[in-house]
């Protein structure tokens, strides 16, 4: 692989990870036109001038990922939710640990990795494409104007611009795969598994998860030496990690050897 990666190489890599196989066989999209919908021909209108935003980030990759996963913020612009760029989705873009995640999942098919023994020029080229794009995306909003500085609903007006494009969606997927990569992975917080339903980790800073079972609802491990099981049974408070449900066997499956009549492991 040569040092300058160009779109279409590119392309072909993303398509590789699986991001929009249907780009890649196109090799790149219509070119963007870079005037508004609907802008007549000839000199530019002149315009009031839009009023000044504040971006929250000096980069339009993190605004970027800020528009795909947003965070919240109070008043004051302390951050009261993580989104994506505090969850470290930045790191997840890497190519190294992108593909290192993707394969620790098993969701790389066999020789893909062989396509990028030499990636070193891809996250430089990446980011140089994807931020031309983006300026581009941003020119057509509003011309002049930088995408971090859009105001909200143009960021997201561009972005989905920029879906409908098949030679810049791959890139625009890729990031977004990376933000919730980050947010679900419980890289920095598990508040992507608290919304999708998972508990809390019991010790996030330490690693765990859960430190055992069974629990109360309520999450407190339960002492079955000295607690009155039964009646935490009776009462519905009580969760065995099963849910006290016996998996279903698949037809013609003997999976006696495997499980016990509780639903065990033997």
């Amino acid at each position: 692989m040569s040092d300058e990666l160009d779109r279409r190489e590119l392309l072909r890599l993303l398509g590789a990870l699986g991001f929009s196989s249907a780009a890649v066989q196109l090799g790149c999209g219509q070119p963007i036109d870079l005037r508004p919908e609907g802008a007549p021909q000839g000199p530019p209108v002149t315009r009031r001038p839009p009023p000044e935003v504040t971006p929250l980030y000096d980069d339009d990759l993190e605004t970027l990922m800020d528009v795909i996963l947003p965070s919240e913020r109070g008043p004051s612009g302390e951050v009261l939710r993580v989104g994506a760029v505090e969850v470290g989705a930045a790191e997840v873009l890497k190519l190294d640990n992108f593909v290192r995640l993707l394969r620790a999942q098993g969701l790389l098919q066999p020789g893909v990795l062989d396509l990028f023994d030499e990636h070193e020029s891809f996250d430089v080229r990446f980011r140089e494409l994807l931020v031309g794009d983006l300026a581009i995306l941003a020119a057509i909003e509003r011309p002049g104007e930088a995408f971090r500085r859009l105001p909200r609903a143009l960021q997201e007006a561009a972005v989905e611009r920029g879906l409908s494009d098949p030679a810049v969606a791959p890139f625009l997927e890729l990031v977004r795969a990376a933000c919730f990569l980050a947010y679900l992975g419980a890289l920095k917080t598990d508040q992507g598994l608290i919304d999708v339903g998972y508990p809390p980790f019991e010790d996030f800073a330490g690693g765990v998860a859960v430190s055992g079972y069974p629990r109360t609802l309520t999450g407190r491990r339960i002492d079955v030496e000295n607690e009155d099981v039964e009646a935490l049974i009776r009462a519905n408070n009580w969760d065995d990690y099963s849910y006290n449900r016996a998996p279903l066997p698949t037809p013609s499956d003997d999976i006696s050897d495997v499980l016990d009549e509780q639903g065990d492991l033997r």
